[in-house]
């Protein structure tokens, strides 16, 4: 419990200045920018998914199954090698780059900006899994508060005293991700996780974890990216900029999520491979906690919140506050599906994982594109809830049963 409200509060302040931007961002900016601002964000992730070949997951698996030089050389040969997707991918967007910006509704100079970015922000990602999973707690909170109060400082500067709207987003965005990242590179090559001699086997190695996981984050992707690159072309981009507030204001209200992953994921690894029988105890009865909490929580967020989230907002959001509720439902299933998946990949089952995503993902869409046209932005936000209901049920079912097959 120390170490959850730890990271707990590290989470809550830094989180706390991030949610305090969006009320000038949704001012200043208006939806429709608002939403290409979320955009930006969300290409971010992609191109780090893309790029780090999910080295970040890869970092907490194998932290504690080898040697700390082995472990080292599989950290830098990944690195090198999402180095040099970036610069590829660089090289593509001069060739494809205005079919690109039509597709994600951003100006192929953001697009590039963001690809840049990406690859200092998986190096930050990295190194912060690899403090996770040692528990320390005090560095990783630390530079989780700055990575924010960076992005927050530079954003008031940019943005809101010398007006340069969403450029001035983007940008602040770019100099956070490359300031952590530089810091992130420095603190892994003092403490010895940076090595000059590394081989084949390391990128094969890396290629053979992150293409196995690959699916299950293209199910990811189906979750938490299509949707904010289709609804600007399936609603325009304004009512889109209507929804991404509210997931941007859903996202910074799961200050209780993030400090919860960063506490349960070793204590997961750890209570399994201790004892199975033990640990399957022990994550049925938090599952039952969580399915307790989530209901109550959905009926007093949507009968109270939704006039001070569209006040919080601003004009032109009129209509966040029902979705900002749905979305932060979700987020509590999201609690639920935690549990099970971390449950499968430490027990490296990533293709069972990456099924039960991709066919709930493709749930989400299907229905999506088969009701958005007479529901509107509530077709978003109720395909999301349904798909996370079959994910969440889905992995926990399949997670404990082969949980209980493995001890």
């Amino acid at each position: 419990m120390r170490t959850f409200f730890a990271y707990l509060i590290a989470n809550v302040s830094g989180a706390l200045f991030s949610l305090l931007i969006i009320p000038l961002l949704s001012r200043f900016l208006g939806p429709e920018d608002f939403g290409k601002a979320f955009i930006f964000v969300t290409v971010v992730w992609l191109i780090n998914t893309v790029l780090g070949l999910n080295l970040q997951a890869a970092a907490v698996v194998r932290y504690k199954k080898v040697e700390k030089s082995e472990f080292a050389r599989f950290i830098s040969a990944g690195l090198v090698f999402a180095l040099g997707l970036t610069l590829a991918f660089q090289l593509i967007l001069i060739v494809a780059g205005d079919t690109v910006s039509r597709f994600i509704s951003l100006d192929i100079s953001h697009i590039h900006i963001a690809l840049f970015a990406s690859f200092f922000n998986v190096v930050f990602l990295v190194w912060q899994n690899i403090q996770m999973i040692q528990k320390n707690v005090v560095h990783y909170s630390i530079q989780q508060i700055a990575n924010v109060v960076v992005t927050g400082l530079t954003t008031v500067l940019l943005v809101v005293y010398l007006h340069m709207g969403l450029d001035g987003r983007i940008w602040s965005l770019a100099i956070a991700y490359v300031t952590m990242g530089v810091i992130a590179l420095l603190q892994m090559w003092k403490q010895g996780f940076l090595v000059r001699g590394f081989s084949f086997a390391e990128f094969s190695d890396i290629l053979k974890f992150g293409l196995r996981l690959m699916p299950h984050m293209l199910g990811v992707f189906l979750f938490s990216g299509l949707d904010r690159l289709l609804v600007p072309h399936l609603l325009g981009m304004t009512r889109a900029g209507v929804y991404m507030g509210a997931a941007n204001l859903a996202a910074s209200f799961a200050l209780l999520t993030a400090a919860y992953n960063r506490t349960i994921i070793p204590t997961i690894y750890d209570k399994i491979a201790a004892d199975p029988a033990d640990a399957s105890i022990f994550l049925r009865r938090l599952l039952v906690l969580f399915a307790a909490a989530a209901l109550p929580v959905f009926a007093i967020t949507w009968m109270v919140l939704p006039p001070v989230v569209e006040w919080y907002l601003g004009a032109g959001f009129e209509g966040a506050g029902k979705l900002f509720a749905i979305l932060l439902l979700c987020q509590l299933l999201f609690l639920i599906y935690t549990i099970g998946s971390n449950i499968l990949m430490y027990l490296e089952q990533n293709t069972h994982l990456s099924i039960i995503t991709i066919t709930t993902g493709i749930v989400f869409i299907s229905t999506l594109l088969a009701t958005y046209q007479w529901a509107g932005l509530y077709a978003v936000v109720l395909s999301l809830l349904l798909a996370w209901v079959l994910r969440s049920s889905i992995t926990c079912f399949v997670a404990f049963r082969s949980l209980r097959s493995s001890s």
